[in-house]
């Protein structure tokens, strides 16, 4: 089992504790502790995990920091606990403090559903205002949880790790910096990209032109990028299939999901089914796509492998205001669609979800 999966299940149980957890020692306990321990560290041996260690300040003395971990004697990690629903940004001046008058390298900012990691990349033996990284272990893509293995005990090499913070730290700003400007060009972003193929004035209300013209550009780009990779996925999967049925007999599952597929649903819409065939180009990097069929239900309509209920990949909520795609996913995610282009956005999160049916 990957790392991955082990923590995916550690999340799951820990989900019921979730709802329950009001304060800052619930939090710690319930949650911190758990995950430190699923992490390899021994919380009741103080040679290794020390609660309320000890980090004076200048003239205050007896300023402690709520855990550290220590690696090979010495305090490689402090971590500072707050209650759920705080604002972890708030408190991190309290962290900086205590990072300036120790030897740790790393610090994390927690209410045990989202972590922040902080470092001193900007500035030596100062940590840096920004964190080099956060996840939030309840919602997050395995991708971005995948990047905590870095700190499992078994893994965790100080130098290592410091090293790769500054790559870390300046790959996810500008992840969300191209995320802001996906959504909502800037107008420098706008500039940049229209210098080359507009020479007049960019007066105001060229701006707003250029700045529709550049979101269309933007999801026509990447639905053109997806669909040729997609489309080389499954040039392979047909020619594997192809050659997979040479001299078999077509299955009576394969006829039911083909069947359904070519069904019309009365209660589906043009809307819904290009969103089914988002759902399908995007699962064509995982399976054969034309085992997906969509299914019309009485509140939802759901999206199935091989027409069986049981392997429900995504249920699709469209009402007159809001339409949702719910991906079935432990736990499920909810995405609000905008367009049907809109999914791809989210491809981690239906590769998952597709995964769970096809294992």
């Amino acid at each position: 089992m990957s790392f991955v999966e082990r923590l995916r299940t550690f999340i799951k149980e820990r989900e019921e504790a979730l709802p329950h957890v009001e304060s800052e020692d619930q939090a710690k306990l319930a949650l911190v502790f758990p995950f430190l321990r699923h992490l390899g560290y021994d919380t009741t041996n103080p040679a290794e995990v020390i609660p309320e260690f000890t980090a004076d300040v200048g003239t205050k003395k007896g300023e402690k920091v709520d855990v550290a971990l220590k690696v090979k004697g010495t305090p490689a990690i402090l971590i500072e606990c707050k209650a759920p629903g705080e604002s972890l940004t708030a408190h991190n001046g309290q962290l900086y403090r205590y990072f300036s008058v120790t030897n740790a390298k790393f610090a994390i900012l927690t209410n045990g559903r989202e972590y922040l990691f902080y470092s001193d990349v900007d500035e030596p033996n100062k940590m840096d205002s920004e964190p080099f990284m956060r996840v939030d272990l309840f919602s997050d893509s395995d991708l971005v949880l995948a990047e905590l293995q870095r700190f499992e005990k078994s893994q965790f090499d100080p130098e290592q790790v410091a090293d790769s913070a500054e790559h870390l730290k300046y790959t996810n700003n500008v992840k969300a910096v191209l995320a802001r400007e996906l959504d909502a060009p800037s107008d420098d972003f706008v500039r940049h990209l229209v210098r080359d193929v507009f020479r007049g004035r960019l007066t105001q209300s060229r701006m707003e032109e250029f700045r529709s013209i550049t979101q269309k550009a933007i999801r026509e780009h990447m639905k053109e990028y997806v669909n040729s990779h997609i489309k080389q996925a499954m040039d392979r999967i047909s020619q594997d299939n192809e050659e997979r049925r040479k001299g078999e007999q077509e299955t009576g599952t394969r006829s039911q999901s083909t069947k359904l597929q070519e069904e019309a649903e009365p209660g589906v819409t043009e809307e819904e089914q290009e969103v089914f065939r988002v759902l399908k180009a995007i699962a064509a990097r995982r399976m054969d796509p034309s085992r997906l069929a969509l299914r019309d239900g009485k509140t939802y309509n759901s999206v199935l492998v091989d027409g069986n209920v049981r392997k429900g990949v995504a249920r699709l909520k469209f009402g007159p205001r809001k339409k949702t795609v719910e991906l079935l996913t432990d736990p499920v995610q909810r995405v609000p669609i905008d367009t049907p282009d809109s999914l791809y956005r989210h491809m981690d999160a239906v590769e998952q979800a597709i995964q769970t049916q096809i294992d």
